[in-house]
């Protein structure tokens, strides 16, 4: 067991969605190993909305660009103060706030960064050379993003590690949820097969593929199913949002699909699924597919991004080619049609994130990059 810590982790996101999350997830977690850790966030996030969810302090300090130099002072009164061992920034932005403060502060803490995004632009200027020189360990999620970074930003590749995000096992347990229960209560019959797509509502993931792929399912399957599509609107993106729910009578899906926004309870929700549905097509890590794969379902995503990391075509899933539906429907439909391979392929889905995926071993390893002989 590692000696206690003092952290702090920063994220400067006012959005909801798997980097919040999985922050948030990640402070409690290391809290409970008997760290000291604290959160430095913006004070009207939804990050800060869910801070009763952990036991962590919360510092909602960051306001943002148009008061840099208040943030800057406050998080470097911050770093006095709590004279941290280890600093974790999980969006880069937050480097040309931390960094700033880490020096104006004299602190030696050993500062990581957890990128889980690609950069879309080259970072090897001047400026960017001198805030990415500070950082002592960058993390990336998936394959893709750690070439993303060797390609784009100035850090030596010693430096950079993938560490792909963990599932917890208790949680995400598919002998521990009544399927039956919540397939009833959603209005699914027992001989009905439930397709689920679950993600933010944003382009990249899909959804438009996902509801053109389900008419055409649904003309052509000679088994009744349903489609559940969860997921909330990302910040500035309701032009699309409305988009997607204009689509739904327009394709006449009617009581066939039943659409929800986020849910805090996914497992049970999973849980009432056969397929997991994943056509994104803009994807650095998809925790929807590690925490599908865990409740032993079936994946048809595209094959595109991170995906082919964790769908292995033909044995834990079936790939596609992203941005179109047809080849969507057509996988969808023959799984749909042949039970025993659902069936197989949940089983090794399964079997992969319990060998390499659990939180618990996440959280371990997360802890030794914390340390300074890493």
């Amino acid at each position: 067991m590692p000696k206690p810590l003092t952290i702090i982790q920063t994220c400067g996101s006012r959005s909801w969605g798997g980097l919040e999350m999985q922050t948030l997830k990640i402070a409690d977690a290391l809290s409970k190993h008997g760290h000291h850790v604290s959160l430095i966030c913006p004070p009207d996030s939804s990050i800060a909305d869910h801070a009763g969810l952990c036991k962590v302090d919360m510092l909602p300090i960051l306001k943002g660009d148009k008061y840099y130099l208040g943030d800057l002072r406050r998080t470097v009164n911050t770093i006095k103060s709590l004279r941290p061992d280890v600093i974790h920034t999980h969006l880069s932005h937050d480097m040309w706030t931390l960094v700033p403060a880490m020096n104006l502060a004299r602190s030696g803490a050993r500062y990581l960064l957890t990128k889980r995004m690609g950069s879309g632009v080259n970072k090897k200027d001047p400026l960017h050379r001198m805030i990415y020189k500070r950082l002592d360990v960058v993390i990336t999620i998936s394959d893709i993003i750690h070439r993303d970074v060797l390609d784009t930003c100035p850090v030596v590749p010693d430096k950079v590690h993938t560490l792909i995000n963990g599932v917890e096992l208790d949680k995400f347990d598919p002998g521990k949820a009544d399927g039956p229960a919540v397939r009833k209560k959603i209005g699914i019959k027992p001989d009905e097969i439930l397709i689920g797509m679950v993600g933010r509502l944003t382009p990249g993931k899909g959804q438009r593929e996902f509801l053109r792929a389900a008419r055409r399912v649904l003309d052509q399957s000679d088994i009744p199913v349903k489609f559940l599509m969860i997921g909330d609107v990302s910040l500035g993106e309701e032009n699309y949002e409305q988009e997607v729910h204009d689509l739904i009578p327009e394709l006449n899906l009617g009581d066939r699909l039943i659409t929800m926004g986020f849910q805090k309870e996914i497992a049970e929700l999973y849980s009432a699924m056969d397929i997991l549905a994943f056509p994104s097509y803009d994807e650095s890590l998809g925790n929807v597919l590690l925490e599908g794969m865990a409740m032993a379902l079936p994946v048809v995503g595209s094959n595109s991004g991170s995906v082919p990391e964790l769908v292995t075509n033909g044995e834990n899933g079936m790939l596609v080619p992203p941005r179109t539906h047809e080849p969507l429907a057509e996988t969808l439909l023959t799984l749909i049609r042949d039970k025993e391979m659902q069936i197989k392929m949940g089983q090794a889905g399964r079997r992969r994130i319990m060998e390499n995926h659990s939180f618990e071993t996440y959280i371990d390893q997360l802890e030794e990059f914390y340390q300074p002989s890493c």
